[in-house]
């Protein structure tokens, strides 16, 4: 039997939309950067000539939307005074059990796990990387702003040197600047291919579990299968 529970709070909620709006627009965008896909010819007006112009900006500003609500959410990681994104990661051994059974019931759709109010830490793994790809972006994304900020162009002062650390760093870790455009563009894609994948899993969840994981993320509210005694459950 089928009971309904709040899991998502409004916070977590807005971070999720702002989060997928944000890569989703940072990955179309930083793919025309990489790759201009459209072409312009005799003709074509002044105000068309600043695409790419207008694509970095838009870019840029995702890119800073993006980095805020990240930091948002890795604060609420550990103190949200709710659902602490942590629990899911506690106690190691046995959250590392259950999500190999989360995962074997993927492949043979056998055995399912029970859920609870709370990420199952297959999920929680799987957020934890996605995450950990955004704050590699990031460093990346601001190492590659660096050659074109100063202080003389920016609002505030330690803007141009929180930039010239990340340059630092990256060109440090991969070599030259050009390696680092490289990889940027790479885990773009790596970051692409998971989010597909993320979509798939809770469309497929959403049908075969019928436990609303994705209306989740719109009324905060999903269906979890009453306690049973003597079965140990997620959270």
């Amino acid at each position: 039997m089928l009971k309904r529970v709040h899991r998502m709070t409004l916070t977590m909620r807005i971070l999720h939309w702002i989060l997928a709006l944000s890569v989703a627009t940072c990955l179309v965008t930083g793919i025309y950067i990489a790759t201009p896909f459209l072409w312009h010819g005799p003709g074509i007006g002044p105000s068309d000539s600043q695409v790419m112009g207008y694509t970095r900006f838009v870019h840029f500003a995702f890119a800073l939307v993006l980095d805020v609500a990240f930091l948002i959410w890795f604060y609420l990681f550990f103190y949200s005074l709710q659902v602490p994104f942590i629990r899911n990661l506690r106690p190691v051994g046995q959250r590392a059990r259950e999500a190999l059974q989360m995962l074997a019931h993927y492949f043979t759709l056998k055995n399912k796990p029970p859920t609870s109010t709370h990420t199952d830490p297959l999920n929680a793994y799987g957020f934890i990387l996605i995450h950990s790809l955004v704050l590699f972006q990031m460093v990346t994304g601001f190492a590659l702003m660096a050659p074109t900020f100063s202080n003389a162009n920016s609002l505030l002062p330690v803007w141009p040197w929180i930039l010239q650390v990340c340059e630092q760093v990256s060109v440090w870790v991969f070599g030259t600047i050009v390696a680092v455009r490289q990889i940027h563009h790479v885990v773009a894609l790596l970051l692409l291919a998971l989010a597909i994948l993320h979509i798939y899993i809770q469309v497929w969840r959403e049908n075969y579990w019928v436990e609303g994981h994705i209306s989740v993320v719109v009324s905060g509210d999903k269906y979890i299968e009453e306690d049973v005694p003597g079965r140990e459950r997620f959270g």
